[in-house]
């Protein structure tokens, strides 16, 4: 936890230390039943969503432990790009999987955006990012939004009049 304490965004590390945890039970010594309710306790203590250290959990089980990606080569790509290549490429065989991330330091967004489309890989789920003047856009493919909610005032931002 001092790791997240001190706010250090090395996602790779941050998701070692959790497998060791979860994997040698030692939440259990810090007075948890179950992992799940330690990564709450996390969650209640520091800005980390419990899909988020699901996440790192799963981005250093699969570059770091399976395909044996140095982290250090790792944090020279997103950190979102990084969760898209786990999800779409991971059934890509292992040397094509590490030339993708090699390439990922330097390929800007509409670069990784066709090449998923030219491999077939549609996105369906809306993606939110902070553009380079500071305006946070929501990208929706065809896919069913039922709701966009400012957080701020609770107000809909997007009404579906779709019927369901």
């Amino acid at each position: 936890e001092k790791l997240i304490e001190q706010h250090n965004r090395d996602h790779f590390e941050i998701g070692m230390r959790l497998v060791t945890i979860r994997d040698e039970k030692l939440y259990i010594g810090a007075g948890f039943d179950t992992f799940d309710l330690y990564l709450q306790s996390i969650r209640s203590k520091y800005d980390y969503e419990r899909r988020t250290l699901y996440n790192f959990i799963k981005l250093h089980s699969y570059f770091v432990q399976k395909l044996h990606i140095e982290p250090s080569e790792l944090s020279k790509a997103p950190y979102t790009r990084l969760l898209e290549i786990e999800r779409h490429f991971k059934d890509k065989p292992d040397a094509e999987v590490k030339e993708m991330v090699a390439s990922q330091s330097d390929m800007p967004p509409y670069l990784f955006k066709q090449m998923k489309k030219e491999m077939g890989i549609v996105d369906t789920k809306p993606r939110m990012f902070l553009t380079p003047e500071g305006r946070w856009t929501i990208e929706i493919y065809k896919s069913k939004v039922h709701r966009i909610t400012n957080l701020e005032d609770g107000t809909d931002l997007y009404n579906d009049t779709e019927e369901k």
